[in-house]
């Protein structure tokens, strides 16, 4: 089961490129119906403790996929990465009315000596995160506006937003690893 799991979030990564590489070959309905058994395997053998989201997700792609097999177009297909911005951007923002934020609980986890004073910083990182998914979302967008399955979406929701998202967290990581962590010390 872990290892289905593995396997199931490695093609999530790789959604892009696995319908482009796929509507290519088979055409539309292979894709679409690949896709729906992808989002069901997602959600029937999601860990208990990621249940919900990975309903929520998993009712999302199905979602989207219905109306592309209805409509007999690609095009709702591409909205998952869009989906998938505004669903972290809600997890990440709703986190400021609770008792600590998602990049609060995160450097708790990685960081041994976490510091109470560091959680101002990472309250606003967590808004950094919170603009970064809705630009994410807004370029994610306009791709899905370049016409059915094409490169550019393909790039950018399948390589160039990972590279972004990879580079604000390790920047985000370092900075607060060497320069936070001084100013906390001094």
């Amino acid at each position: 089961r872990l290892i289905f799991n593995i396997i199931l979030n490695i093609l999530a990564v790789l959604y892009p490129f696995l319908l482009m590489g796929i509507y290519q070959v088979w055409g539309l309905d292979a894709a679409i119906y690949f896709l729906m058994s992808f989002f069901a395997a997602r959600a029937i053998f999601s860990p208990k403790e990621k249940r919900k989201i990975s309903f929520l997700v998993a009712g999302i792609g199905l979602s989207l996929a219905s109306v592309a097999l209805g409509m007999d177009s690609a095009k709702a297909l591409l909205y998952y990465p869009v989906c998938m911005s505004v669903i972290f951007f809600f997890y990440f923002s709703s986190s400021f009315f609770a008792d600590a934020t998602v990049v609060e609980k995160i450097a708790e986890k990685m960081d041994k000596d976490f510091n109470d004073d560091a959680r101002p910083y990472c309250r606003r990182v967590t808004g950094l995160w919170c603009c970064f998914f809705i630009a994410n979302a807004a370029v994610a967008v306009w791709t899905c506006q370049a016409g059915e399955i094409n490169k550019l979406w393909t790039f950018y929701n399948g390589f160039l937003s990972y590279v972004l998202m990879g580079c604000l967290m390790g920047g985000e990581y370092l900075y607060r690893r060497f320069v936070v962590k001084r100013r906390i010390e001094i």
